[in-house]
């Protein structure tokens, strides 16, 4: 228990942003980071204001304490400009206003993430930083061939994993003023400020599940990025055993969330956690779109109960035509 522990001022800062919708998801997060940590850290949590309740307050602040970790949790300023896009809230832009508010080197990682060992060598590169180096980001791996102007996939980077070196940051809020609505607004001005002074590392940093159905055992990635609209948590627990068989990137959630809820035995905080994860299994609104296909799947899923086996039998007879990433349906 003392692996992630950090008293005082700790110089190893993770940053994070959640709303009520991804409480539960940064509570496994976080407990990810702790038992896979070499050395202690600490964590700094914003949230726009009225979009975290005190009670999810309350149980990030348990986690952390139950943990050994040093958490601050700072309420922020909404701004209009901030505005949801699909399945990303408006939260996703608070790592500008974390990165102004923290000028020391320390690291952001998206709640819909889950940490292994080695996460945390991260450190080191982004305060070993050359000077001129704006941002630590990974490899992006396959480039999309999207022409569309923002489109995510044919990005530099993507911004669910970053380092900030020491020392002040471009002034993204003016370049917000000038950005025209893109399909992700946060991922295109963060890219637009910072791709030609990005140091980049191993993809292995920012793993994003959509690209690929199955982990090497032999060699996993540092983080776990669950970017998309369907998210492991929102899957019943009936259907686990297909990714866990599969070893498919969800296994890993999985796991992470069994070790948390198996060592935060007191009474009152598993309970509370028990019914954080109940909810989550319900967050997440599936609308019309390719994006959405993946959650559209789960919600029938869930709906159907025992019969939604039919569904995943007879989706084994069609694996090759069913997209990459298309958990648990492979």
């Amino acid at each position: 228990m003392q692996k992630g522990r950090a008293s005082g001022k700790s110089d190893r800062v993770v940053t994070m942003a959640v709303d009520d919708n991804m409480a539960y998801a940064a509570c496994v997060l976080i407990s990810s980071l702790h038992y896979s940590a070499r050395d202690p850290f600490a964590i700094v949590l914003g949230h726009l204001a009225g979009t975290l309740s005190v009670v999810h307050q309350d149980l990030l602040r348990t986690v952390c304490s139950s943990l050994g970790i040093t958490i601050s949790i700072e309420e922020l300023r909404p701004d209009a400009r901030f505005i949801a896009q699909g399945h990303i809230s408006a939260t996703t832009f608070t790592k500008f206003q974390l990165s102004d508010l923290h000028e020391e080197a320390h690291l952001w990682i998206d709640a819909d993430a889950v940490a292994l060992p080695g996460w945390d060598a991260l450190f080191e590169v982004v305060a070993t930083a050359p000077p001129g180096v704006g941002l630590v980001v990974a490899e992006r791996g396959e480039v999309g061939g999207s022409k569309e102007v923002g489109d995510p996939s044919s990005l530099p980077f993507n911004a669910g994993v970053l380092g900030w070196p020491r020392g002040r940051r471009r002034d993204w809020s003016s370049a917000l003023d000038d950005v025209e609505i893109v399909s992700t607004q946060e991922q295109f001005l963060l890219n637009s400020l910072y791709s030609h002074t990005a140091l980049r590392v191993s993809e292995k940093f920012n793993m994003m599940t959509y690209r690929i159905d199955s982990l090497n055992r032999q060699d996993l990635p540092f983080i776990v990025h669950y970017a998309g609209a369907h998210k492991p948590w929102q899957l019943s627990p009936r259907f686990r055993g297909e990714c866990l068989r599969h070893h498919c990137p969800w296994a890993q959630w999985f796991a992470a969330e069994k070790l948390l809820l198996d060592t935060l035995t007191e009474p009152d905080l598993h309970q509370s956690l028990v019914q954080a994860g109940e909810s989550a299994l319900h967050s997440g609104l599936a609308s019309a779109g390719r994006q959405h296909t993946g959650l559209r799947v789960i919600k029938t899923l869930n709906f159907l109960g025992p019969l939604g086996w039919l569904l995943i039998i007879g989706a084994r007879l069609i694996r090759r035509h069913i997209p990459r990433g298309t958990h648990p349906l492979h």
